[in-house]
């Protein structure tokens, strides 16, 4: 039984309305109409969320290609040129650009190789990157291929040599420093 107001005449009444198979049917209906817009809004703010969170790491990866390149141009610059004249401020700037096992590397040619030979033939070496392009990159690793131009004097030489090299290196992200983990002449 309901009790009801009559809203014009403001005296009470009662009514048996027996609730219909109508209405049953109505009610489910409604309620499976909320059930699904609600399941619809969780999926589209899912791909909402998802889409935001590709976009960031496409940012971040972008970033990386960027940093990473301009880097690579710098560093193999200062690891590809020396001077006989100021070969240990060169060579402890080169290595402060390197990482890992390529700066172990790096140090046993340097004092092994490089600075007798430069020493004795008082021989000055000076790289230019010409051309550069990521190969493959992640966040915290990026490869590059680089196009160096490296212009070599040596007592007794009348020219200057130009050695033209392509070089790919791998750079890996320590400390928010992109640092040269490999180099592979090609």
């Amino acid at each position: 039984m309901t009790v009801v107001i009559d809203r014009i005449g403001g005296a009470l009444r009662s009514s048996s309305r027996a609730v219909s198979g109508r209405s049953l049917e109505a009610m489910a209906l409604r309620t499976r109409v909320v059930v699904v817009a609600v399941v619809l809004a969780l999926a589209l703010a899912a791909g909402v969320l998802a889409l935001f969170f590709e976009s960031r790491r496409l940012d971040a990866l972008a970033q990386a290609r960027t940093d990473a390149l301009s880097a690579a141009r710098s560093h193999a610059t200062e690891i590809l040129s020396y001077d006989y004249r100021t070969l240990e401020e060169d060579i402890a700037r080169a290595k402060a650009d390197t990482t890992g096992e390529f700066r172990q590397q790096y140090t046993k040619t340097a004092s092994a190789a490089l600075t007798p030979t430069a020493t004795e033939q008082k021989a000055v070496v000076e790289a230019q990157v010409r051309g550069a392009s990521v190969v493959s990159a992640g966040r915290d690793q990026v490869v590059v291929l680089l196009f160096v131009n490296q212009a070599r004097e040596r007592e007794g030489d009348s020219q200057v040599k130009l050695d033209q090299n392509r070089v790919q290196m791998t750079l890996t992200k320590v400390d928010d420093k992109w640092l040269v983990s490999k180099v592979e002449a090609l």
